[in-house]
């Protein structure tokens, strides 16, 4: 109830107070959390120092570690502002025309919605994917978003809520598969964020260079129904902007059999999913230890 309340009184506040000023106390207040939330902090440092160390850059020195640990507290800073623009995705229209938010190449959208199958977007927990679903909503897309129901049902209803004022109609996580498969049928627009396997029945795949498991659904349900599978990106500049960055459609061979289908669909996702967190590795909210020394997948709490 007390969670209940708070998401509530957030709602309000950043409902009438300008969104600069609710930004930078919600980064206060993401600099709290840094401080005294531990085992994110860690596994933020974890996951970050991992990231950086494959992609060829230094993590040993007492430099690079400090480096690494500011990186993490923007982590949990940007992540705050995530959710000051979740509270207000009803705004995003707004926030196009005032340059908020710019869309890249959403033609690329419209291109393989014209197609007639339906259509498949994938993304991860980096950025503003959020509001970024809400973006391509406006611009009159039927999206669909497969999301995890909360446990408390008032929290769950506060959520869906937010997201139907955005444009994102709901698919419930554990009735996936059918809803998924109807809307394709309907030839609406399903989007996913594939960078988390939460029931540990995902898809093997070499991430960073050790395995994790992602979800199955994106790529099987793309080989299947032949929709096609269209990346999109919602990160922030340097200037506090965003920019949804929509990326060409992944293609894969239909001559090929169904399994190596989804295999390339898989890996060119995991591809683009590096190349986006290797760039913007401060925007990739992971606050669980993704990797463990045994290159085991430690799966995150499903209701965080």
């Amino acid at each position: 109830m007390l969670l209940y309340i708070a998401y509530n009184i957030a709602r309000f506040g950043i409902s009438v107070v300008p969104r600069l000023v609710s930004v930078w106390i919600a980064r206060r207040i993401a600099d709290m959390c840094f401080m005294f939330d531990g085992p994110a902090r860690r596994a933020v440092i974890a996951n970050l120092t991992h990231v950086l160390s494959v992609t060829g850059r230094e993590t040993a020195s007492r430099q690079a570690r400090a480096k690494i640990i500011r990186l993490a507290r923007e982590s949990f800073e940007n992540f705050a502002v995530h959710i000051v623009d979740f509270m207000r995705l009803s705004k995003v229209r707004g926030d196009i025309k005032k340059g908020l938010l710019k869309l890249e190449h959403i033609e690329r959208f419209r291109k393989a919605f014209a197609r007639g199958r339906g259509l498949i977007s994938i993304t991860a927990h980096l950025g503003n994917w959020e509001m970024g679903a809400a973006a391509t909503a406006s611009e009159g897309f039927p999206l669909h978003a497969v999301a995890l129901k909360f446990r408390d049902k008032k929290i769950d209803r506060f959520f869906s809520h937010l997201r139907d004022l955005g444009g994102i109609r709901l698919i419930d996580f554990n009735h996936a598969a059918r809803g998924c498969f109807q809307a394709i049928k309907r030839k609406e627009m399903i989007a996913f964020v594939t960078d988390r396997d939460v029931n540990g029945n995902g898809y093997p795949v070499t991430f960073f260079g050790r395995q994790i498991t992602i979800p199955r659904g994106p790529a099987e349900i793309g080989a299947r129904s032949g929709a096609p599978i269209v990346p999109a990106f919602c990160v922030q500049d340097k200037n506090g902007c965003f920019r949804l960055c929509v990326e060409e459609p992944i293609e894969a061979d239909e001559g090929m059999p169904m399994d190596e289908r989804v295999d390339q669909i898989n890996r060119r996702m995991v591809e683009l999913m590096e190349q986006y967190i290797a760039r913007y590795p401060s925007q990739w909210f992971a606050f669980y230890k993704v990797w463990n020394e045994y290159d085991e997948a430690v799966r995150p709490d499903p209701r965080v």
